[in-house]
């Protein structure tokens, strides 16, 4: 995932990282809440479009899967047909 981030968010995410470290170097509440808080939504952004993406390759896959070799789908494929069991004669 992380060569789909790009380098602004990259570069905005390390920073609220860094700046939540310092928070908790001191006693704060309220610092380390709003650190912490901005980070959360900084990363659910990135978690957000992972879910969605994954979402949108399993729909691709899904779609592919239900198309036969000819382009019909499987339902398209399927002969129904009727046949009569010829036995030999011994």
């Amino acid at each position: 995932m992380g060569d789909k981030v790009a380098a602004d968010e990259r570069r905005e995410i390390e920073a609220a990282i860094e700046d939540l470290k310092e928070a908790l170097k001191g006693d704060d509440k309220g610092t380390i809440e709003t650190k912490t808080t901005r980070l959360a939504e900084l990363s659910g952004k990135i978690a957000e479009r992972a879910y969605r993406e994954a979402q949108e390759q399993a729909q691709a896959g899904a779609q592919t899967e239900t198309k036969g070799g000819d382009g019909a789908t499987r339902e398209e494929s399927v002969v129904d047909a009727d046949f009569e069991e010829i036995k030999e004669k011994k």
